[in-house]
């Protein structure tokens, strides 16, 4: 089924309050495993946490789940990392690198497929 913010919107309208507090209470409680628990991925939270099929990939970033995702998982400010300077790696050998981060870039950082994969981001900092 395709779904729309119309289908989406009428079905809202349409549904008795029970039914809302119902959606509401469930999808909430799913999103806040997902995104602050599970610390997983757009793609875990829409197939791990909600169980959804490739179907929903696209309507989930067209309602804004995908920018909400994003902004809980890389907000600069929130996470800390709006100030670094200079990424380190040290391993077991002794081996070490590093990346300055230039004054025109800032660093994101999250993590993702539930805190498996530690995802650094350097990009251009935003136009004021």
């Amino acid at each position: 089924m395709q779904i729309t913010k119309a289908d989406a919107d009428k079905w809202w309208e349409d549904a008795d309050y029970e039914t809302r507090q119902l959606a509401f209470y469930s999808v909430i409680d799913k999103m806040r495993q997902a995104e602050l628990f599970d610390k997983g991925s757009y793609n875990f939270a829409i197939y791990d946490a909600f169980g959804f099929k490739g179907d929903m990939y696209g309507p989930g970033i067209e309602c804004g789940y995908k920018d909400l995702h994003d902004a809980l998982v890389n907000d600069v400010n929130q996470d800390g990392t709006g100030s670094v300077e200079l990424i380190e790696v040290i391993e077991a050998d002794g081996n070490v690198w590093h990346r300055k981060i230039l004054p025109d870039q800032v660093l994101r950082v999250s993590l993702q497929n539930n805190n498996q994969n530690l995802r650094i981001v350097i990009q251009p900092t935003d136009p004021v």
